[in-house]
């Protein structure tokens, strides 16, 4: 199966959703250096989507029960807004083999 990613940069929240993590285990993560340092703009915390892709398909490989296969697609299955901007959702699959 292809995958598909457009690169871009994240807020914490959208980060937080992605991964699951609460805001002061995220920050634990970055001290362990399992999530990477931010991208700082001016006062905001930005990160590559695909470092965060790659956090979570990292926990999903080395997760303790069975063969865990992890797929994300990103899809722009929703019409374009005004500006013609399509809106993007990155959906996780997560199937085990025993």
């Amino acid at each position: 199966m292809s995958e598909f990613f457009i690169e871009r940069l994240i807020r914490l929240n959208e980060g937080l959703q992605i991964t699951g993590l609460s805001k002061s285990g995220w920050y634990v993560k970055i001290e362990a250096g399992e999530i990477p340092e931010p991208i700082r703009e001016g006062r905001r915390s930005l990160w590559m989507l695909s470092d965060i892709v790659a956090y979570v398909r990292h926990r999903a490989e080395t997760a303790p029960r069975g063969r865990v296969r992890l797929i994300a697609e990103a899809r722009t299955d929703q019409p374009a807004d005004r500006r013609g901007a399509q809106p993007e959702a990155i959906f996780f699959s997560r199937s085990v083999e025993k």
